[in-house]
């Protein structure tokens, strides 16, 4: 009994110690990671997220309007987890509805040649773009 237990016992701090040798090999380097250039992103980004700071442009606004949040300006992200779906459905879904009502739709598209300047969007960020 003692022998499968040491056998057990020296099998775990092998396969520890091999994972740990793998996480202090060095790794390779990175050529092709673009690292962004920092931007001043407070001239389009005229509010915060009242929950996590995060920058908010008017379209994100509009969003939280669409869904019946006005005591609060939220991100999307936010949005997202107060209504408890993922990005893949929220966004699509919302866009739809906005789209659906003149009351929305019209300050929605006002303001697309302003979104087409939204500094995340060379990030790949931006989640208010159209679809």
């Amino acid at each position: 009994m003692a022998c499968a237990s040491f056998y057990h016992l020296s099998r775990y701090y092998y396969n520890l110690y091999s994972f740990l040798s793998e996480l202090t090999m060095p790794l390779p380097p990175v050529t092709s990671l673009k690292i962004a250039e920092p931007f001043d992103d407070s001239a389009f980004f005229e509010y915060a997220c009242d929950r996590c700071n995060a920058p908010v442009c008017e379209r994100q606004t509009l969003i939280g309007l669409a869904l019946g949040v006005e005591e609060e300006t939220l991100c999307v992200r936010c949005l997202e987890a107060q209504q408890d779906l993922e990005q893949a459905v929220f966004l699509p879904k919302t866009k739809r509805y906005i789209q659906s009502r003149d009351c929305f739709k019209k300050p929605w598209n006002a303001v697309a040649e302003q979104a087409q300047n939204c500094p995340l969007l060379p990030l790949g960020q931006c989640p208010c773009q159209d679809l």
